[in-house]
């Protein structure tokens, strides 16, 4: 079945990795942090790989038979990267956004885990769709694993979105928007978004 729900493993990293570039190719937070010049392409594609490096050992990233999407959560406590793990993924944060954008994209991490709530819950860092797979009800079985333990542990779950378009869709799995993160008057800014255990 094209749009089972498995878990991701490290063989999915290429076409896993492939579809949630094209899932992020217009996203605004992207577009205005990693580097704009004709290596673009290859720092979103880094970046995409150190998530999903990340997230795939605590077994929770969940993709399609066909890699046509994924949803790569962090467990409860898990989700801080913290100082010295900026610092070993130096070089690719230079990758990602050129040394030219590298404070700005510190900055955003910085910003982030500042404003995360402390207490335990699951954290989604990723979700996205390949567009010609959109629409077909595969984001929201993506996220069902985790949501379902949420809810069978009496746990929260939380994400930053991206998109204001995306609001509803989040608010159908049982999300509210708690909160807004601003980088500044010309960057684009992240809804902080929660759901309670159901």
């Amino acid at each position: 079945m094209t749009n089972e729900i498995r878990k991701a493993t490290l063989r999915d990293a290429d076409p896993l990795v492939a579809s949630l570039a094209q899932a992020f190719c217009d996203d605004p937070i992207s577009n205005y942090f990693f580097r704009q010049d004709d290596k673009r392409a290859l720092g979103l594609d880094c970046m995409l790989r150190t998530f999903l490096s990340l997230s795939l050992p605590h077994g929770d990233v969940f993709t399609t038979n066909e890699c046509a999407g994924g949803a790569l959560w962090y467990p409860p406590y898990r989700w801080k990267i913290g100082k010295v793990k900026e610092l070993f993924l130096l070089p690719k944060l230079v990758r990602i956004a050129s040394f030219r954008g590298l404070k700005r994209l510190l900055n955003l991490f910085d910003t982030i885990e500042k404003v995360h709530p402390n207490n335990k819950h699951y954290s989604l860092q990723v979700l996205g769709v390949a567009p010609e797979h959109q629409g077909k009800g595969i984001g929201s079985a993506m996220m069902q694993p985790i949501l379902e333990r949420c809810d069978r542990e009496g746990c929260g779950a939380y994400l930053e979105n991206s998109k204001e378009t995306n609001i509803a869709f989040y608010q159908k799995q049982g999300f509210v928007v708690t909160g807004d993160i601003h980088f500044g008057t010309k960057a684009p800014q992240l809804w902080q978004m929660w759901r309670e255990p159901q």
